[in-house]
């Protein structure tokens, strides 16, 4: 009963997310596009490391481990990686306004672009919603090991596209 009502809520809940997020829309400034461009999710591959189970078995074979070490280890982890999870989103966020932005701007509209941000808009959405999912089911020892590469991934995209997005030579001067 109750992983029935989980399945059905759960993407009700990712689909009003999204709705909501399509409306409150946050707005790229000129300072936005400058910062694009210095932008790098490089800070972000730290996030794949921080709920690996490695570190923990590596720390249990040394001597005078015990398991309160681990656990405290583990609640600041998720602690950090929840940081880096709320980061991660607001600089989603502003690089799609930034995306948005060019397009509004572009000489020419890009139909399949604003197709791709949607779809990258849904996906990050859906992305969080599992790692976040994941953190909680690691902090009850169900999930060892949270795999955020795809997160990642799908910002990369983002980013490469709306790079590759031309601005108008108005805002070049």
């Amino acid at each position: 009963m109750n992983v029935a009502l989980i399945c059905v809520a759960a993407p009700l809940l990712v689909g009003a997310i999204g709705l909501w997020r399509l409306v409150m829309r946050r707005k790229a400034t000129l300072q936005d596009l400058e910062w694009l461009d210095a932008y790098s999710i490089t800070d972000y591959r730290v996030m794949q490391r921080l709920l690996c189970e490695a570190d923990y078995e590596f720390l249990a074979s040394q001597p005078g481990y015990r398991p309160e070490i681990a656990r405290k280890l583990r609640r600041e982890r998720r602690r950090i990686f929840r940081q880096y999870l709320r980061e991660l989103n607001a600089d989603f966020h502003r690089i799609q306004a930034v995306a948005r932005l060019k397009v509004a701007i572009s000489p020419q509209e890009d139909g399949e672009f604003s197709a791709f941000l949607l779809k990258q808009s849904v996906l990050f959405a859906i992305g969080v919603f599992v790692l976040r999912a994941c953190v909680v089911m690691n902090a009850l020892g169900a999930v060892p090991t949270v795999q955020v590469r795809p997160l990642l991934d799908s910002v990369d995209a983002l980013l490469a596209r709306t790079r590759q997005l031309r601005e108008p030579t108005f805002l070049l001067a």
